[in-house]
């Protein structure tokens, strides 16, 4: 078995190895959804009829290829994606990674055409928002993963909002290269320092509990009250810092040959007298890494409400516009650089606080996201500089998307949330 320095020295290896010439960068992207029942909006649960999984087996008439856990279907795939399920029975869309913003833009538009065919026929829809808009967690039964079923358990006795997230949260997620370590430090460091802007700046999440959510971002509450081991900012700019931060994190599971073994409170390092750290185990470990930013073969940030088309290519684009282009990552860094951990946190309880008017560093959020979304578009090929358009057009209105519904709220729900139906039209 391997000691805590071989372990450190393991995971900080497996990271470096995944270093990759500035020249190969591509966007890998998750995008998760809720389906929801047409009229109401209200959740679909996994074992209606018609409901998740009676939906998602369906598409294997597409040539999507199923896989089982036991007897439920809890994932497909095709070549350039892979469709999961949280634990609230969320759909997410896992494409492979791309260079080119249209590329992603080409295959998810393909799952959706794909997925509404089966849904439009059960008088289902596909609703990408930050949090469900008509349901409460206790009206939606846990996924049948035997991993979920034990993380429940964990999170029973961490944060208060742990279970909200588990089954109540849908984000976009964008996994990112890096060719060094200190590319590595520097693109954790900025997108640690732009978390509060982003989860302030693309709010997506209207509602809570079936009510309506005027204040912060429920997504940023949720994960800050959800498990402080595993969640929110931190300040690790190193392999080391990082895999010194999962072997002192409980794991909550390990595999096992005979399956899924819980492991409550304990750290990895503690577990690492019984258990091989070896390739399956560490990457099934550095999974259950919930940071904002977290580390795997890539950089994933995570921090995203799911938005709708075109927002989510926005989103997609305007990251990869301020952290492959070396001068924009270089100012962003510089700027990030008069923070330590407690200021990141002080700065956003200030975003938290003020919203798109905070004024932190000088600027106004909104001023700061508008500076963000010109240094983006100057560093895009001419080519992908439109997908940014949907995002100007918000900050120019002075808008977040949960703005967006809220402001049309008097017209219905069905109404305020028609722009993150994903609909064929808009697929």
């Amino acid at each position: 078995m391997s000691t805590y320095t071989q372990a450190v020295e393991t995971i900080a290896s497996y990271i470096q190895k995944a270093e990759t010439p500035r020249e190969q960068f591509s966007l890998g992207v998750e995008i998760e959804h809720f389906i929801l029942k047409k009229h109401s909006l209200e959740a679909v649960s996994f074992f209606a009829s018609p409901g998740v999984e009676s939906s998602l087996k369906q598409m294997t008439a597409l040539g999507w290829q199923p896989v089982y856990e036991g007897e439920h279907l809890v994932q497909l795939h095709k070549p350039w994606g892979v469709i999961t399920l949280e634990p609230g029975g969320q759909v997410e869309i896992s494409l492979t990674p791309q260079a080119r913003v249209a590329d992603i833009e080409n295959f998810y538009r393909i799952f959706v055409k794909e997925i509404n065919s089966v849904l439009a026929d059960n008088g289902l829809v596909l609703a990408t928002l930050g949090y469900q808009p008509r349901s409460t967690i206790d009206d939606i039964p846990m996924v049948p993963k035997q991993r979920y079923t034990y993380m429940y358990r964990y999170f029973a006795g961490r944060g208060k909002l742990a279970h909200n997230m588990m089954k109540g949260t849908a984000s976009i997620q964008v996994s990112m290269d890096f060719d060094t370590q200190e590319d590595f430090g520097k693109k954790m460091k900025v997108a640690n320092y732009l978390t509060p802007l982003i989860y302030a700046c693309y709010d997506n999440s209207p509602f809570f509990e079936a009510n309506p959510w005027p204040g912060g971002s429920i997504r940023n509450k949720i994960w800050n009250d959800c498990d402080c081991h595993r969640c929110g900012i931190t300040a690790l700019e190193s392999y080391e810092h990082y895999a010194r931060h999962v072997l002192n994190t409980p794991p909550i599971i390990l595999r096992t040959p005979e399956g899924f073994l819980y492991t409550g409170e304990a750290t990895m390092a503690e577990l690492l007298a019984q258990h091989e750290l070896d390739k399956a185990q560490l990457e099934h470990v550095l999974s259950m890494q919930f940071l904002d930013v977290r580390a795997r073969n890539y950089l994933e940030i995570r921090m995203g409400d799911s938005l709708p088309l075109p927002h989510s290519l926005g989103y997609i684009a305007l990251w990869k516009g301020l952290l492959y282009d070396e001068h924009n990552l270089q100012e962003l860094y510089s700027q990030a650089q008069h923070h330590d951990l407690q200021s990141l946190l002080d700065r956003q309880r200030q975003i938290i606080q003020g919203g798109l008017d905070a004024v932190v560093g000088g600027a106004t959020v909104l001023d700061s996201l508008k500076q963000m979304l010109q240094m983006s578009e100057r560093a895009l090929p001419a080519d992908e500089q439109h997908f940014l358009s949907p995002l100007k057009e918000l900050a120019n209105q002075g808008m977040t998307p949960k703005q967006r519904t809220l402001n049309q709220l008097h017209l219905g729900h069905a109404e305020a949330l028609q722009w993150c139906l994903v609909d064929n039209e808009r697929g």
